[in-house]
């Protein structure tokens, strides 16, 4: 029970408008494309396509940052791992190496034996409920581990 992964890339849910207008966006630059307009150059149609795919995606319930990397909290009882955004770069420690974590109400600060904190925001978990799992997690695992809380 003592292992969690929240996923921080949000999922959208379906949604048709967005649908019909990549579908739309997709259906003109085959229209174009079929009937060789001249006032439409390769970089409108190439517009067009990435606005239609990007619509379409969306409307699907996929997330186009997908494509790019992932965005996640990972924590079970060996490491602690933590990627805020899909471009920020992985944060990975083990718990042998925390010295203290402190719980407070808008992050939860590591100090390590060596070197610097680190603070896990929880801006980025978009649930309470998440929040909470993540907490009770960390405090069942310091304790496991023989870690002060403060």
């Amino acid at each position: 029970m003592n292992e969690i992964h929240f996923d921080l890339i949000r999922r959208y849910p379906r949604n048709m408008f967005r649908i019909v207008m990549g579908v739309l966006l997709l259906g003109s630059v085959a229209y174009f494309l079929i009937k060789q307009v001249e006032f439409f150059t390769l970089t409108h149609l190439l517009i067009f396509t990435l606005g239609g795919l990007y619509y379409l995606l969306m409307g699907l319930g996929i997330n186009p940052l997908t494509v790019w990397g992932k965005a996640y909290i990972s924590v079970n009882s060996n490491t602690v791992a933590v990627k805020p955004t899909i471009f920020a770069k992985a944060n990975s420690f083990e718990w042998s190496n925390i010295k203290e974590v402190q719980i407070k109400v808008m992050d939860i600060r590591f100090l390590f034996n060596q070197g610097e904190p680190y603070e896990l925001e929880f801006g980025k978990l978009d649930d309470e409920e998440r929040v909470k799992e993540l907490k009770h997690t960390i405090i069942a695992i310091s304790k496991k581990k023989g870690i002060k809380l403060g």
